[in-house]
């Protein structure tokens, strides 16, 4: 079986590349062959502007491109897959949704976010989407797509624990209290966690976070750290290697999460592998692999000041972080975050009548 995937956001990558990465790993024994399409590349071959001003992107998202249409349907006639999924589209989304339809082939679409499923609900993405099959991992997500009259499938999370399983370095190695993994951009609370920290400092004066990641909130994001006077005390290394993320997860007491709004959240998967502790928003994504005070800690109500005092609560209770994340490294190995046990790649066959 050949499968073409198209996630054009994998230049900032997030949980949909992530999952995608996941994906890849766990279907590496099947007989499956997968294709990718970069859509930053193919614009770029037609001239087509791939950076561009919010507003740009939004009119971009919604116009139809003749030109875009036609160089997607010529690469996917080229690669002739058996199978399209569409992991994720923000760049010219209705050429694209248009070039899939007018290709003829099965069409897997996953919805990760709750951004493209209220989309979803536009005319022309309804018209334009109408053959798809639709996936997606999260429950409430499902039941809103089924509550459309959507063909969905819900599908097991794809996840190799063993990637970030290890043992971990014994607490006088820690190197950071406190680690951020993810976009660097409002919606993730960073700017949240960064007030956080100029509450902590107040009663843990050598508190010290780093921040892992990148993204449009960047240079924002560095502004308000200097206003704050917190560049002693909040570092932001950028993007990493698998293999480096690894270290910092071993090497860090808490990871921090707060995004208001997850329907997943991998880095909480992978830290709770690494057996670090967790310190979330409550939120439906964290939800599904997070209790509180079990294997890690919830946030609720999600303020800055509710996080800090949580922070300070247990930042240097080296008892209370040895049980959580030994129980954090006992539920991941369970995967009692799933919803279902159907993997994917068996729905690819369905989808195919295979």
């Amino acid at each position: 079986m050949n499968v073409l995937i198209i996630n054009d956001y994998a230049r900032l990558e997030g949980g949909a590349e992530r999952f995608i990465q996941n994906l890849l790993l766990e279907s590496d024994p099947l007989p499956l062959t997968f294709h990718r399409v970069n859509i930053e590349e193919l614009l770029s071959s037609i001239g087509k502007p791939t950076h561009q001003n919010i507003w740009n992107s939004r009119l971009n998202r919604l116009l139809l491109y003749p030109e875009m249409v036609n160089a997607l349907l010529n690469h996917i006639q080229l690669l002739k897959p058996d199978l399209i999924h569409l992991n994720t589209c923000a760049l010219y989304t209705r050429s694209v949704l248009r070039a899939l339809r007018l290709s003829g082939i099965p069409v897997a679409c996953f919805i990760h976010d709750y951004y493209t499923l209220r989309r979803l609900n536009s005319l022309w993405f309804t018209r334009e989407t109408l053959s798809f099959t639709f996936l997606t991992h999260a429950p409430d997500i499902f039941d809103k797509l089924r509550a459309m009259g959507r063909n969905v499938h819900l599908v097991k999370v794809p996840f190799h624990v063993s990637r970030w399983s290890g043992d971990s370095h014994p607490h006088s190695a820690y190197q950071t209290d406190l680690l951020y993994v993810g976009r660097i951009k409002r919606e993730k609370g960073v700017f949240t966690l960064i007030k956080a920290i100029d509450l902590i400092r107040h009663t843990i004066p050598d508190i010290h976070l780093v921040l892992l990641g990148d993204g449009p909130s960047l240079k924002a994001l560095q502004r308000e750290i200097v206003r704050r006077g917190l560049q002693s005390h909040v570092h932001i290394q950028g993007r990493q290697t698998d293999p480096e993320l690894i270290k910092y997860y071993h090497n860090a007491r808490l990871l921090i999460l707060p995004s208001r709004l997850e329907t997943l959240g991998y880095v909480g998967l992978e830290a709770q592998a690494s057996g670090l502790p967790v310190i979330a928003f409550r939120n439906p994504g964290t939800i599904r692999w997070c209790q509180h005070e079990i294997n890690g800690f919830l946030v609720d109500p999600l303020t800055a000041e509710n996080l800090a005092k949580k922070v300070t609560d247990i930042i240097r209770d080296d008892v209370i972080l040895r049980r959580i994340s030994t129980a954090a490294r006992e539920h991941i190995g369970r995967g009692e975050y799933n919803a279902t046990d159907q993997p994917i790649t068996d729905l690819y066959k369905v989808i195919l009548a295979w």
